[in-house]
């Protein structure tokens, strides 16, 4: 049984949260900073960004370190990616520190007052999606920050923005403003993210010796560049928790250990853990057509592609196109014992893929059906292209 080591992400801090750990992890850190550590978690203290983003990465450290158990995975919330690639060997504690101190510097600099984010739960993500396009603008910025699971999402902007989606919303869903003072995972740090990755630049980084999952890409990350830019730019990217924990779960993990002080990240797992199933989509041919866009359609809709049985059969058992894609994807080579080389493009898989004419997340469900293939790749060489028919 594989095990996953998860740390929070701002927004789990406490008053005191520093007082009862090891002195030596302390010590490390506050001459590290050269300053003293155990000051950082007053709730005083606790109103500044830096504050926060540092006691969450020396809390995570230290409570790994007692944990004496070496996990198979790794992952982090925002930054909570930081206390994950120390843990995975990758990152020196000395320049986490660092480094979070001046990222909790760029982010509050950026933005001192009038943004934040918002959890939004019990919502559909198509719904909050449609809902930001409307409202956002130069004036009223704001943005899909993270996918946290299939009814809670987490959006991040100015206040004015924020509350206008709230009120957009009300008797939807809940509309629950966050303790963080800072918009993150969305555009608007693109600059301090850039800020960051050139300080990122004169760090040196190691292969993780523990496979570090990347909550940006709910993918492993092996490749020391490219976890710098994960590590980096992760403050103006969205971030896929769901996506995340679907991903381990996949990978054969069944033992979920948040670190403290968080608590959210495990009832989140709860949701696809205690589900404790993949579907693996396909078809009944030769009995049913081969083709997935057929299987996705039925699969979204309930119905087949001339739209029967008119309500569709046990439509409360309908996918999300997200949920979707992953059954005749992932899902469908986990099913095979194949997930560790089809499924997915990322390194080491085969090269399979094939493009279509029309974005299927974009087109209305019921049009799903009609899309075609336009061209198809195998092991990274194109064998068929609409044009080479016509």
């Amino acid at each position: 049984m594989s095990s996953l080591l998860v740390f929070p992400g701002q927004g789990a801090q406490r008053p005191g949260m520093l007082q009862q750990l090891p002195a030596n992890v302390l010590d490390e850190a506050s001459d590290t900073l050269g300053q003293e550590v155990r000051q950082l978690d007053s709730a005083q203290a606790l109103a500044s960004t830096r504050a926060v983003q540092l006691c969450l990465l020396i809390a995570g450290v230290a409570h790994a370190r007692e944990l004496q158990h070496t996990p198979d995975y790794v992952a982090g919330l925002s930054i909570g990616a930081y206390p994950a690639a120390v843990i995975a060997g990758a990152l020196a504690f000395a320049d986490a520190l660092r480094l979070v101190s001046l990222r909790g510097e760029l982010m509050q600099h950026a933005y001192p007052q009038g943004y934040g984010m918002t959890a939004l739960i019990g919502l559909e993500l198509s719904t909050v999606e449609s809902v930001l396009a409307e409202i956002h603008s130069a004036q009223t910025p704001v943005y899909l920050a993270n996918i946290n699971a299939d009814n809670q999402c987490v959006i991040a902007g100015s206040d004015a923005a924020m509350q206008r989606v709230a009120n957009r919303v009300k008797g939807q869903g809940v509309a629950k403003r966050l303790a963080v003072s800072v918009p993150s995972h969305c555009a608007l740090l693109e600059q301090p993210a850039q800020a960051l990755a050139e300080a990122f630049a004169k760090v040196a980084l190691k292969a993780p010796a523990i496979t570090y999952l990347s909550s940006s890409r709910a993918r492993p990350i092996r490749d020391p560049a490219q976890l710098r830019d994960d590590l980096a730019f992760n403050m103006c990217r969205l971030v896929d928790w769901r996506g995340t924990v679907q991903s381990a779960y996949e990978r054969g993990v069944r033992l979920h250990i948040e670190l403290p002080p968080g608590t959210v990240l495990t009832g989140l797992a709860r949701r696809v853990f205690e589900q404790g199933t993949v579907i693996a989509g396909g078809s009944d041919f030769p009995v049913e057509s081969a083709n997935p866009f057929y299987g996705l359609h039925a699969a979204v809709t309930r119905t087949d592609h001339e739209g029967r049985p008119i309500k569709g059969w046990h439509p409360e058992e309908a996918m999300t196109l997200t949920q979707a894609f992953r059954a005749f994807t992932l899902d469908a080579a986990y099913a095979e014992h194949q997930e560790k080389t089809l499924g997915s493009l990322e390194p080491g898989k085969w090269a399979d893929f094939i493009l279509v004419d029309q974005d299927l997340f974009k087109v209305a469900p019921a049009e799903i059906w009609k899309t075609r293939v336009t061209q198809t790749w195998v092991a990274g060489e194109r064998v068929y292209a609409q044009a080479d028919k016509q």
